[in-house]
């Protein structure tokens, strides 16, 4: 069994402007968006973990820190 028909066209093959158009569409920028986000988030509670680590070794561990370490 073949593909062709009586009726069926050969089909043109992909460029690379095709792949980049269909690769650059709107779901694109919101995954990019969002990993973005992503990133900054485990950044910043990271970054917040340190700072409480140092206000431990300093002795001034506050409960608001550990509750922006949870909100983050």
């Amino acid at each position: 069994m073949t593909d062709k028909t009586p009726f069926s066209r050969p089909r043109a093959g992909y460029k690379n402007i095709d792949f980049v158009r269909f690769l650059l569409c709107r779901p694109f920028y919101v995954m990019l968006f969002l990993l973005i986000v992503e990133a900054a988030l485990a950044a910043s509670t990271t970054w917040l973990i340190i700072k409480a680590g140092q206000d431990v070794a300093n002795e001034e561990f506050l409960i608001g820190d550990l509750l922006w370490i949870v909100a983050a």
